[in-house]
């Protein structure tokens, strides 16, 4: 099992005892999340748990937890979600000072530390919404009884061999699951034996500027030449939206009949009333 900060106080009880002996390793969790909770707006907790490993007699689990060591086992995770918001505010080419209303939902946005990150970026202007462990299941109940569509906010596309952008899924294209499109290419250059389909996205709307999104599909070139001129290094990229609004991106050889799939999950979408 994966020890926590209050099992590793407890050096002298090795992990197969733990397994062996614990009976309440449920109520252990459900106490640790009770105590995270707290420590949102305590300094410090007390985690117990009675007859935590069977013996003769029982032990009992209870330690005291502080913010400043849950914080600490956090630090990671938090530096790399204020990254993420730095590095949206630098694709969009805005600065805090341009953005009006910062609305913290979800069951982390009660954590302080994660609070104080953000207000340093964008000051007082961050708030935490009512009841944040419920807007994300009452947004998505409201999305389904009204049946909002979800829609591409993000013009993605290939970067080809002249550094020119040809847009796979235009701004505003409807994520629905049924919706397909095929594009023929052709490799330019068989000397480095593959096709490389490069994918971007152009961040802001309207301008020729584009992004890559670091994820390439590589396609083998076959290394024999098929009889059709035609067909030489010819690739048929075949795209489609899953049901859960990601792209399924397929190239195939006509050629050589070798084909690569990739899958992007992370598309930036929005939501409009059908």
């Amino acid at each position: 099992m994966n020890r926590p900060l209050t099992l590793e106080r407890h050096s002298d009880l090795a992990d197969d005892d733990i397994d062996a002996r614990s009976r309440a390793q449920d109520r252990f969790w459900i106490s640790s999340e009770y105590g995270k909770i707290r420590l949102s707006s305590e300094s410090s907790v007390r985690i117990a748990v009675a007859n935590f490993l069977d013996g003769n007699p029982p032990l009992d689990l209870g330690e005291r937890l502080l913010r400043a060591e849950f914080e600490e086992l956090i630090k990671e995770e938090i530096k790399a979600a204020v990254a993420c918001t730095r590095r949206c505010l630098e694709m969009s080419r805005l600065t805090p000072a341009n953005i009006d209303y910062v609305l913290m939902v979800g069951g982390s946005s009660m954590i302080p530390r994660i609070k104080r990150e953000l207000e340093d970026i964008f000051g007082a202007k961050v708030q935490i919404t009512t009841e944040p462990d419920a807007a994300i299941a009452r947004g998505a109940a409201v999305v389904a009884a009204e049946e909002w569509e979800p829609f591409n906010a993000v013009e993605l596309g290939l970067q080809l061999s002249d550094d020119s952008f040809f847009t796979i899924l235009s701004r505003g294209a409807p994520l629905k699951a049924e919706s397909s499109n095929k594009f023929v290419f052709y490799c330019t250059d068989p000397r480095v034996g593959c096709a490389n389909f490069i994918f971007c996205r152009r961040v802001v709307n309207g301008d020729q500027a584009f992004q890559t999104t670091g994820e390439i599909l590589n396609v083998p070139i076959a290394s024999e030449r098929v009889s059709s001129f035609r067909d030489i290094d010819r690739m048929i990229v075949s795209l489609s939206v899953t049901k859960d609004a990601t792209l399924l991106c397929s190239a195939k050889h006509t050629g050589s009949g070798e084909e690569r799939t990739h899958e992007i999950s992370d598309i930036s979408f929005g939501l409009r009333l059908l």
